[in-house]
């Protein structure tokens, strides 16, 4: 094998059933601590630490093409399986370090990495969703939500998961992530009090239109003149 010969018999062992990998560290290995390092320390609430590991880690994965020019098997098969799961889940978790640590531009690049790689990938879509916001364009943000409804629906027949509409609908709302911030606070216009479940019927039937299904919305309102 001309992997063997390049790498050594320490990696790739060889008998008479064909080559595996080796008990030898390599970067697949390497690289799949650090994307647990990332996802243990952005549990813990230390995102500078997790996007250093991630960012290792994606070092360590390039572009995901592993064993280029070695003939099928299925241990290189299983291999390559393995690099483009861990490089995906390592793009997650660096965006997701990168927005809490205010590198917006940054997760903006890793979230659509991720996206080019695989457009059924939800979980790029947040992030990017997220990203595009966090950079002040939250009209990309809308727009990426519409490609990947259009594309679930078209091609798999199911709509956006639950988490992802609610992203959706706090960009529609104009909520920066964590907070919900009064209209008063934002436009300087009065808050509407009392309105939640009205103002989410509003928010539903919007992204719904965005889906294609447009409704018509009956609005009717009065005003109280205190004397």
């Amino acid at each position: 094998s001309r992997l063997r010969a390049q790498l050594g018999a320490d990696v790739i062992a060889g008998d008479s059933r064909g080559y595996r990998l080796g008990a030898a560290r390599v970067d697949v290995d390497e690289a799949a601590r650090l994307v647990d390092e990332a996802g243990r320390r952005l549990e813990a609430g230390t995102p500078a630490v997790a996007a250093s590991a991630a960012g290792r880690a994606l070092a360590l994965l390039g572009s995901g093409a592993a064993l280029v020019g070695e003939p099928e098997a299925d241990w290189v098969d299983a291999l390559r399986d393995e690099v483009r799961s861990l490089l995906r889940t390592a793009r997650h978790r660096a965006a997701e370090a990168a927005l809490r640590t205010g590198r917006g531009r940054e997760a903006v690049d890793l979230a659509a990495a991720a996206v080019g790689d695989d457009r059924f990938d939800e979980t790029a879509h947040r992030l990017l969703m997220r990203a595009y916001r966090e950079v002040g364009e939250p009209a990309r943000a809308l727009t990426t939500y519409q490609a990947l409804a259009v594309v679930l629906r078209d091609e798999l027949g199911v709509e956006p998961a639950p988490q992802t509409r609610r992203v959706h609908l706090a960009i529609l709302r104009e909520e920066r992530e964590g907070t919900t911030p009064p209209v008063s606070a934002r436009t300087g216009a009065p808050g509407v009090v009392g309105r939640d479940v009205e103002l989410a019927q509003l928010g539903a039937a919007w992204e719904a239109a965005c889906r294609g299904c447009p409704t018509v919305l009956l609005l009717a309102a009065f005003l109280v003149f205190y004397l």
